[in-house]
């Protein structure tokens, strides 16, 4: 269900659940409590996709002959879980995140918007109602510097943790 609501949906039904009708969170200043649902807002969504895939990695690890070679072998179940099907199911699950980084950002614009925070998703906002073009500018540089940056550390620790033997 999380992942069918866009994140301003997502950030107004956790605003409304748990700073109006519970309040457990300030809807202004806080300091840092403040920040727990914007974060949830970005993470949930990405939260839902990233459970889907280790999960359907997982199971597709758990058929393979390895596997079945260590539990014969008498290893502990959890042993297998942990050392062997884990680290090879997290590498599709790193890739998705890489592809996630974008969407990460786009939300960034409007979980700011929508929780009245102050950073470059409010600024470009804020340029694009001024018609402060080289501020967007700025702003898009930023994003895509950023957005590259983290696909090459995302890259590199997928070649890192490959377990297929180097050439």
């Amino acid at each position: 269900m999380v992942l069918a609501l866009p994140v301003y949906a997502t950030g107004l039904l956790l605003l409304l659940l748990f700073a109006v009708r519970w309040p457990l969170f300030p809807l202004a200043g806080g300091g840092a409590r403040r920040l727990v649902l914007p974060v949830l807002t970005l993470a949930l969504g990405l939260a839902a996709g990233q459970a889907r895939l280790v999960r359907a990695a997982a199971r597709d690890e758990l058929g393979r002959d390895y596997v079945r070679t260590a539990l014969a072998k008498g290893l502990d179940p959890r042993e297998v879980l942990q050392g062997h099907v884990l680290p090879n199911a997290a590498a599709p699950a790193l890739a998705l995140f890489g592809v996630q980084l974008g969407s990460l950002l786009g939300g960034a614009v409007l979980t700011e918007t929508v929780f009245a925070l102050n950073g470059l998703g409010r600024y470009a906002v804020l340029a694009v109602a001024h018609r402060d073009y080289p501020a967007l500018q700025g702003v898009i540089l930023c994003f895509t510097v950023g957005s590259l940056a983290a696909s090459l550390l995302v890259d590199l620790a997928c070649a890192a943790l490959d377990p297929r033997p180097r050439e």
